[in-house]
């Protein structure tokens, strides 16, 4: 079901390159090309949130979260509050970057 990835097909390429995040649906269609099987060991199967971590218009890492553990689904408000605080984050990360 998930074939090989190009670099422009995969999900994290798309997130780095963008700097916007991205609600990955459990939906194995939706998904398809986007995540290998490699990453799918390391986290499991979608649904998940990712958003990079923007300082300084470069990104220097990326906020994961999901809900393997609870089972809940993820909702559009979920990845708003979602973006909201990784958009927090990145403001106090540059923040402090500029204290010397």
């Amino acid at each position: 079901v998930y074939k090989r990835q190009s670099h422009k097909s995969n999900i994290f390429a798309k997130v780095l390159d963008s700097h916007e995040g991205a609600h990955i649906s459990s939906n194995p269609k939706e998904i398809n090309g986007t995540i290998n099987k490699v990453t799918l060991s390391l986290l499991g199967f979608p649904p998940y949130l990712i958003m990079p971590t923007v300082v300084k218009g470069k990104v220097i890492g990326m906020f994961i979260a999901d809900r393997e553990v609870s089972k809940r689904t993820i909702e559009s408000k979920d990845f708003l509050a979602f973006q909201q605080f990784c958009e927090k984050a990145s403001i106090g990360l540059t923040f402090l970057s500029m204290q010397d």
